[in-house]
């Protein structure tokens, strides 16, 4: 009795599942025809756009007139100008390089920014570099000027130590690079306004340059009031404080220094 059951239950299932089957082909051949319908509704629709730009396209043609030349001999072929069709020719070639133009305009332009801000980045450290070069030979001398305001405030006979092995190498020339910088300053300013200024109003052109040749100005100062007067000022305070300090003395390391 018991295999009974499962045999009708095995068969009920076999035609639930036939049921399925035949519903899930018959929604199948629903949505296929339904697309078939969408695909043959667009490509009359295309087929119809097309064939309107066609007609639109041959009324916008100029009409060829008849141009019968007089036969001088029979031997002589006449050939039919070409004057009608050039004005149409004409016409449609310079439509499509506009098109062309404007089509690689953009990337034609970013390579040509990128260019030139190569060009400019390259004269910028040209000048700085060479300006380097020029003072490389004088690297000891230039240190020896910047760190002035701490010397004169070290203990006599003290002096600034070095704990690098290649400390008093490097050292004054990182010095010089930045007294490099600095010299050539104008030139590295002057480029990016090269670079900037093709992309300005003539109003805005007008602030720029009161607005670089301030910044310039007040940089320098700014440094000179630092080296004269900041700098001396906080050095003699810290050799003060550590002159009461028995078991200590001070000795600065010149990589620190910078």
């Amino acid at each position: 009795m018991r295999d009974l059951r499962l045999e009708v239950d095995r068969h009920i299932e076999l035609d639930e599942l036939k049921n399925l089957k035949s519903e899930f082909e018959g929604e199948l051949r629903n949505v296929q025809s339904s697309l078939n319908t969408t695909v043959n509704e667009l490509n009359h629709e295309v087929r119809h756009v097309f064939d309107g730009n066609l007609a639109q396209d041959h009324d916008a043609m100029p009409t060829l007139t008849t141009y019968k030349p007089i036969q001088k001999h029979w031997r002589v072929k006449q050939v039919e100008p070409r004057e009608h069709l050039e004005p149409y020719e004409a016409h449609e070639s310079k439509e499509l390089g506009n098109s062309v133009e404007e089509e690689f305009a953009p990337e034609e332009a970013f390579i040509s920014h990128l260019t030139e801000l190569r060009t400019r980045m390259m004269i910028a450290v040209g000048a700085v570099l060479v300006c380097f070069l020029g003072l490389a030979y004088w690297a000891p001398q230039i240190f020896n000027i910047i760190s002035e305001p701490l010397a004169k405030t070290l203990p006599k006979g003290s002096k600034m130590i070095v704990t690098d092995v290649t400390g008093s190498f490097f050292t004054p020339l990182k010095v010089t690079l930045y007294v490099a910088f600095v010299i050539a300053l104008p030139v590295v300013l002057y480029q990016i306004w090269a670079f900037v200024a093709p992309g300005l109003y003539r109003h805005e052109k007008r602030f720029i340059f009161p607005l670089v040749l301030s910044s310039f100005l007040l940089f320098i100062a700014g440094m000179a009031f630092a080296s004269f007067f900041v700098l001396p000022t906080v050095f003699k305070f810290m050799a003060l404080a550590s002159t009461h300090l028995q078991a200590a003395e001070m000795a600065t390391d010149i990589e620190k220094y910078l």
